[in-house]
């Protein structure tokens, strides 16, 4: 009411939201800036659906349950799932992530974009590292104000730990809350022992383990069951396991769980980033900063540096031969010539793959 559809760029968290102006008389909507909130949609001339899951828009009646065979060619082809506004579902798509629309009564549509990363301030922040660090501990401070017990997952990560310490410390500061209030989820898989960390991590924060027990036949046993409730693919069965977890919160009462999906991507968790780097310094010249931070790297993970530097070498190369429009038509027709040549599924399934401009991995 105060601030119409600028109101967007003032909430801090994850939403989707449909509501009714009736001042103005039609619908205002949004997603969250990464998308976290799903929020799904189907336009006809007669009629205008949203729903959170795309089941409850199959069910309404007012939609044909056929496939988005270019949404399926990508998954199956190539095992991608992420295909912006479209859904696996013909007519049934999807509010992109930070944006906002309003409908008119007329069925009249305008949709806009309230945040992406292209609008951020270029010349960033004076230290990167503690406004990060600043943002963190207060996501972690606001989503800690529960009138219930809080849980988090916990695998031993950065991700994951870094949440569940933040967690602690201001469930301390704020005096209010037992220790044995919080309470960490975990499933641990025996070729992924991360139990010394895990165990550290609890003697820390004194919050209490409730540990996932679960097999290959209780997973598969429930993989129907995690399709029906996420409506599309997964894409690994790693699904299936947080579905277990969060049964598993469920049955011990507690209603709040903070995860660290995706955190990984922010702490720099994976090794792949170190390399984007190293390919980011070479494009800019910075061969000796590369080298540099190459060796840091192996001297603390270990490996061969002039193998990892060659590796950004020529990834570095992929990129700048991709700039080249005759490299990458040619890049674009092996491509096509690849999927054709799939045994497992039929020659026609690629007419309806989208021949996209993708580049080298």
């Amino acid at each position: 009411r105060e601030w119409g559809r600028e109101c967007l760029s003032k909430l801090n968290g994850m939403w989707a939201f449909v509501i009714y102006d009736r001042r103005h008389r039609q619908i205002f909507g949004s997603r969250d800036r990464f998308g976290v909130k799903p929020l799904y949609y189907s336009r006809s001339p007669e009629v205008i659906q949203f729903a959170s899951e795309i089941k409850a828009l199959r069910a309404s009646g007012y939609h044909r349950p056929e496939i988005n065979w270019r949404t399926a060619s990508k998954f199956l082809l190539e095992g991608r799932l992420d295909s912006q506004g479209e859904t696996f579902y013909e007519g049934i798509e999807q509010i992109p992530p930070g944006s906002g629309f309003e409908v008119e009564l007329d069925g009249t549509w305008h949709e806009w974009s309230f945040w992406s990363l292209d609008t951020l301030p270029k010349n960033g922040v004076s230290n990167p590292a503690e406004n990060f660090a600043d943002l963190f501990e207060d996501s972690v401070r606001i989503r800690m104000r529960s009138d219930v017990p809080v849980g988090v997952c916990l695998s031993g990560g950065l991700d994951s730990t870094a949440i569940i310490c933040a967690a602690a410390r201001h469930r301390d500061e704020s005096g209010g809350a037992q220790p044995e209030s919080l309470q960490a989820f975990c499933y641990m898989a025996k070729e992924f022992d991360e139990s010394k960390y895990i165990a550290d991590t609890l003697t820390q924060t004194h919050a209490q383990l409730r540990q996932l027990e679960t097999s290959p036949a209780e997973l598969w046993n429930d993989l129907h069951k995690v399709l029906w409730f996420q409506d599309e693919p997964v894409h690994t069965m790693t699904a299936v396991v947080g579905y277990q977890l969060m049964r598993l919160a469920s049955s011990s009462g507690i209603r709040v769980v903070l995860n660290g999906q995706g955190a990984d991507e922010t702490i720099g968790g994976y090794s792949s980033y170190f390399q984007d780097y190293w390919v980011s310094l070479l494009q800019q010249g910075r061969v000796g900063a590369a080298w540099q931070s190459v060796t840091a790297y192996t001297n603390a993970h270990g490996g061969n540096a002039r193998v990892r530097m060659m590796e950004a070498a020529s990834r570095c190369l992929s990129w700048e031969l991709y700039r080249i429009g005759a490299y990458r038509r040619w890049a674009q027709t092996r491509r096509q010539a690849r999927l054709r040549q799939n045994p497992w599924f039929s020659s026609d399934l690629t007419q309806y793959f989208i021949n996209e401009d993708v580049p080298p991995s």
